[in-house]
């Protein structure tokens, strides 16, 4: 009866500890506090995520903590031939330290929150990873597409080239197609650029394509799409615009054009060192059943009209004309 007596006791202390000891961890781990258990027969109790050496070689996974590290005042020497058993409670030192099921509880709590320190630091790791990804995938994007425009430009002038307005030509008039929308193309030609280049050399043709791209960029919307188709021949793309609003852009740009003028080198003709140039165009506006070469050769008519009645000018194909 004394032993049963006893037993009742020691019970109710194992309870108590569980209570004073155990829950309140749990507690502190749900707060996101510190939370680990002190254990007297572990004498590396305060070092639960070294690996070494309070792994048990037994178990064979490093967040087990073997209890072979007992404190200082209970270590004992093992010979290299001691086979570690896969149960702790087999284990000879385990057996001499004699734990309760308190000792118990808390390592199980600490080989949790061990797991728990690894996986949140895997997920970290991965959202590191998964971040870091995405940054390069984005810088790679970001690559791709600055590499994809500048295979798109012109390098002279800055503006789409040929290989683009094909491309981009078709696209819209699909669009048109499909939702009856309007559509304007502007072709243009600097007018005697030739004469321009046997004047004053290739160079300063460079130099005036280059500056005409720049004033026909600042001369559209940010939707508008403007080419080099060749040369000295330039195509803008005006989306959802019909013909007359294309001609008064159209103009604009002519009359801008006409205002500039360029540095020469000076000669006999130039003494001044100054020249300038004019521009003529040509403005056609989709209709039903156009395709894009079509539409492009209507542009090329109203610029050939243009030129043959004196350049410096902007003519439109009337609607009811047929390719």
């Amino acid at each position: 009866m004394a032993d049963e007596g006893n037993d009742a006791v020691f019970e109710q202390l194992q309870i108590q500890r569980i209570r004073d000891e155990i829950l309140p961890l749990f507690a502190r781990l749900a707060a996101g506090e510190e939370a680990h258990f002190e254990n007297p027969y572990l004498g590396r109790s305060r070092d639960p995520l070294r690996p070494e050496p309070v792994m048990c070689t037994s178990v064979g996974d490093a967040h087990e903590r073997c209890w072979q590290i007992v404190r200082e005042s209970r270590r004992r020497p093992h010979p290299e031939t001691l086979c570690f058993p896969v149960d702790c409670r087999e284990c000879p030192v385990y057996v001499d330290a004699r734990p309760t099921i308190v000792e118990e509880l808390g390592e199980e709590f600490n080989n949790m929150v061990h797991l728990l320190r690894r996986n949140r630091k895997n997920v970290q790791s991965a959202m590191n990873f998964t971040r870091d990804l995405a940054c390069s995938l984005e810088d790679l994007d970001l690559e791709n597409h600055r590499i994809r425009e500048e295979m798109n430009l012109d390098p002279l002038t800055g503006l789409f080239n040929r290989r683009f307005l094909d491309e981009s030509l078709e696209h819209e008039v699909q669009r048109c197609q499909h939702r009856r929308r309007h559509l304007s193309v502007l072709m243009l030609d600097i007018d005697h650029f030739k004469t321009w280049n046997d004047l004053h050399g290739h160079l300063e043709g460079d130099r005036m394509l280059a500056r005409f791209g720049k004033l026909l960029r600042a001369s559209i919307r940010d939707y508008d799409r403007a080419f080099r188709f060749g040369g000295e021949e330039f195509l803008v793309l005006f989306p959802d615009t019909g013909l007359e609003d294309a001609r008064t852009v159209a103009e604009r740009i002519r009359l801008r054009f006409e205002q500039l003028v360029f540095t020469v080198p000076v000669s006999r003709d130039f003494p001044e060192g100054r020249d300038s140039r004019t521009i003529s165009g040509g403005v056609a506006c989709y209709r039903e059943g156009l395709g894009a070469m079509e539409l492009l050769e209507l542009a090329d008519q109203a610029l050939y009209c243009a030129k043959s009645s004196g350049r410096n000018r902007i003519e439109c194909v009337p609607l009811h004309v047929v390719v």
